[in-house]
């Protein structure tokens, strides 16, 4: 069995953890955090054939991944998230610096993203929903969970039910903001998959660990949470519908009306998400979304 460490990263009055499985001959890390902390990776890694399985590419999730390949280990990860590892200009633009006329995005995020995302690099890509992997004693699954990101997944390490969900299982939101996700059919899609999982414990790295058995409750409840901010967002375009364009900060603003929790960045990103998914959209929809690069 596997000794489980956590590498815990506290940013700007919140955190972000990565986790750490070491065997007498191999050790896995679940995403590497932040940058900093070096000697725990360099002690985690030594004398033991190392694998980083990344469940996503956002910027606080790796931090080390280009010390942790330099150091000799494999990176692994889903080619979805391709931008997200290799260009952290395009990263930031995406996820931040285009919003910054929609909602308030405070100096400290940019000096925090420039001085811990890392050093942009290039994981070996490939990993796919049901891919088993036998790195030492330990056996994991693959679960595609596409949604929050396009490339994200889950892991279950099979012998012990440990499932590790990254930022894909986010139910309500995580700390005191709502849900950020880039893809709505994929992230309900995804949520209905990991309420069917079964497994023994969850680790998420914004959250606490909780039992499997409240799987379930929370994938549906992040489910129920993402129909109604799309209900939300849907009523607003209804009522512009005739505009010439239309305001992405008052439509975050209406969603936290609704949720009556906080909105930034990843709500414009969530927002976005929702307008793509109008059908046939009006003019408005198309001249908002055309102002964003949003996604891959």
């Amino acid at each position: 069995m596997y000794k489980l460490s956590v590498k815990h990263d506290p940013y700007l009055n919140i955190h972000v953890d990565s986790y750490i499985l070491r065997t007498d001959t191999h050790c896995v890390f679940i995403d590497s955090g932040l940058y900093g902390q070096h000697e725990l990776v360099a002690e985690a890694m030594q004398g033991r054939e190392t694998t980083l399985l990344c469940t996503h590419g956002h910027w606080d999730h790796i931090g080390m991944h280009k010390t942790i390949q330099d150091m000799g280990g494999r990176v692994r990860a889903n080619i979805g998230d391709k931008p997200y590892f290799e260009d952290h200009e395009w990263h930031w633009k995406e996820l931040f610096g285009q919003f910054m006329n929609d909602c308030t995005i405070p100096p400290a995020r940019r000096e925090t993203y420039v001085a811990r995302v890392g050093s942009p690099m290039v994981p070996e890509y490939g990993l796919e929903d049901g891919d088993i992997l036998d790195i030492g004693e330990m056996r994991f699954q693959v679960i595609a969970i596409p949604g929050h990101s396009r490339g994200s997944l889950a892991f279950l390490e099979i012998h012990s039910g440990a499932l590790f969900t990254g930022d894909g299982l986010i139910g309500n939101g995580f700390f005191t903001g709502t849900p950020q996700y880039m893809n709505v059919p994929d992230y309900l899609a995804s949520m209905e998959k990991l309420a069917r999982v079964s497994c023994e414990t969850v680790y998420s790295d914004h959250d606490p660990v909780m039992p499997g058995s409240g799987l379930a409750e929370k994938a549906l409840a992040g489910r129920d949470c993402c129909l109604r901010i799309d209900r939300v967002v849907r009523d607003h375009v209804k009522h512009h519908e005739k505009d010439e364009d239309l305001s992405l900060n008052e439509m975050i603003e209406a969603v936290h009306a609704e949720e009556g929790r906080g909105v930034g960045a990843g709500m414009c990103v969530t927002v976005l998400a929702h307008l793509e998914n109008i059908e046939d959209p009006p003019k408005c929809v198309v001249k908002c979304l055309n102002r964003y690069i949003h996604g891959i």
